[in-house]
């Protein structure tokens, strides 16, 4: 059957939204959408990679924000935002994202290629560094063979070729650093300290025999609540009188 006109106007009718009260409360037949007015226009966001852009960004005055607002989403991420507007939405004028390779935790790697990691990838921290400790015993065991490895869940040994012919047997014990071991690798923004935080290292013997070395996290990630405080002292700091939510 062909829709007539008068036939598209009762539907229409039918489907349209209607608003009524009871008491002091209003209702609707259907949902309704706000219609909003069209944004001016906006400039793109500007993407850095440290905090120190964005402290440039504010005390230079480069662009004419209104009652800007610091928003730290994570460790690795900060925004300056605007205040809502009439219709409840905001800009955001800069971001600095970290931009930084970090280390890769629960990953085995060959002695050599763990002692760069850790030389590049963390702190020194003083007096009693658990970083040189490892390096210390890596350097002893690298490109050794693995002949045992005891592991009692307290302390940790290894046993590696000690003789300089092929065919010998003989081994020598090499105590492993116990755990947790205090660490501080870069995670966060360079311009603020990097927090201490616990790891379990452990020793592994690979396919062809040689160790492999591998660093688990173990302080469940509460790391990122002392950057985050960090990031925001450090904005406070050296943007004065821009508000920072953490």
């Amino acid at each position: 059957m062909a829709l007539t006109p008068e036939t598209i106007d009762k539907i229409l009718d039918i489907n349209k939204a209607e608003r009524f009260s009871l008491g002091e409360q209003e209702y609707s037949t259907k949902k309704l959408f706000p219609i909003l007015l069209p944004l001016p226009y906006q400039p793109e966001t500007l993407y850095i990679n440290t905090l120190t852009g964005l402290a440039d960004y504010v005390e230079e005055k480069i662009d004419k924000t209104k009652d800007p607002v610091f928003c730290i989403l994570n460790h690795t991420v900060v925004q300056l935002i605007s205040h809502l507007d009439n219709d409840k939405r905001r800009e955001i004028y800069i971001e600095a994202r970290m931009d930084l390779a970090a280390f890769k935790f629960g990953v085995q790697f060959d002695p050599e290629t763990f002692i760069i990691n850790l030389q590049s990838q963390f702190k020194d921290i003083q007096p009693l560094d658990a970083k040189e400790r490892i390096l210390d015993f890596l350097t002893t065991i690298n490109s050794s063979e693995i002949k045992k490895y005891v592991d009692d869940g307290v302390s940790k040994t290894l046993h590696i070729k000690a003789g300089l012919t092929s065919g010998s047997d003989e081994t020598a014990p090499v105590s492993v650093p116990a755990g947790p071991l205090l660490l501080k690798p870069y995670r966060t923004f360079r311009e603020v300290d990097q927090p201490e935080s616990n790891f379990i290292f452990r020793m592994h013997k690979g396919n062809d025999g040689k160790p492999t070395a591998v660093l688990y996290e173990a302080d469940g990630e509460a790391w990122t609540l002392a950057a985050i405080q960090n990031i925001k002292e450090w904005l406070e700091r050296n943007t004065a009188g821009v508000p920072v939510i953490a």
